[in-house]
């Protein structure tokens, strides 16, 4: 049987669950009584990223569906990233106005022109650009200002990318300023100390990832209904063990 390696295998087994739940007219409370729980258990149950391995197999006896469809068909929902080779991480890293324009392209499916528009381009400024892109394999280009992209999204970038580096210390520069100087209440910051043994620190990082994980997993297939506008976000996360020698000493006084 497959393992999950990531939570976000796990978050997608649940998001299939659901959908074959529905499918099947399968209601929370008919389930419930099955798994003989209650409707709030059940609730948090299936809006939680990852469910344990004896519930998970109760509720497919219950729909009458084999495990290992549900996994199947988790995997093929599943978004594959496409990692940035180094070559192109680098031109990325020193050009970023190549990826905002390759993210227009990628992510955004606009065309070349589209973008011309949009940032007041000049002909050499897209020829530019496409021919970038097209050197580091990224589009090939067609008639006229007409491209083909020669990879799918999501896109990710790799181990030692020199793009995460820069991003992870804006990222840091950015949660330090809303920490101390929140300008909003769309800023959210907590700073927390907390006094927990080993086993409760390690299963709150867990609970974290699963989260981030799960989001993440939305943010990356793009699964969003209503017209509620996309944003982005920048979410910064550390946790590590307390430094006291910062702490003021008891003297007398």
């Amino acid at each position: 049987m497959s393992r999950f390696s990531t939570e976000s295998d796990a978050s997608a087994v649940v998001s299939t669950l659901k959908a074959i739940l529905r499918d099947r007219k399968i209601s929370y409370q008919e389930l419930a009584d099955e798994l003989d729980v209650s409707l709030p258990t059940v609730k948090r149950m299936l809006n939680k990223p990852m469910i344990p391995l004896d519930r998970l197999m109760a509720i497919c006896r219950i729909a009458d569906v084999e495990l290992g469809d549900v996994l199947s068909r988790a995997e093929s929902l599943k978004p594959t990233h496409y990692e940035f080779s180094i070559e192109q991480d680098a031109l990325f890293h020193s050009r970023p106005e190549f990826l905002a324009y390759f993210l227009e392209l990628g992510l955004e499916n606009k065309s070349p022109d589209e973008i011309a528009t949009e940032n007041q381009l000049n002909q050499r400024s897209t020829d530019s650009y496409l021919i970038g892109l097209a050197k580091i394999g990224l589009i090939e280009r067609q008639m006229g200002n007409d491209v083909r992209l020669l990879v799918k999204g999501p896109y990710g970038f790799g181990a030692g990318s020199l793009v995460l580096r820069s991003r992870q210390a804006e990222l840091i520069e950015g949660a330090v300023k809303m920490v101390m100087q929140p300008e909003s209440d769309r800023h959210y910051a907590i700073l927390k100390p907390v006094n927990l043994p080993e086993g409760a620190y390690r299963e709150m990082i867990d609970e974290l990832n699963a989260i981030v994980d799960k989001f993440a997993y939305l943010s990356e297939s793009r699964k969003f209904t209503g017209n509620e506008p996309i944003e982005s976000w920048n979410l910064s996360i550390a946790a590590g063990p307390y430094d006291d020698n910062n702490e003021a000493a008891i003297v007398n006084i």
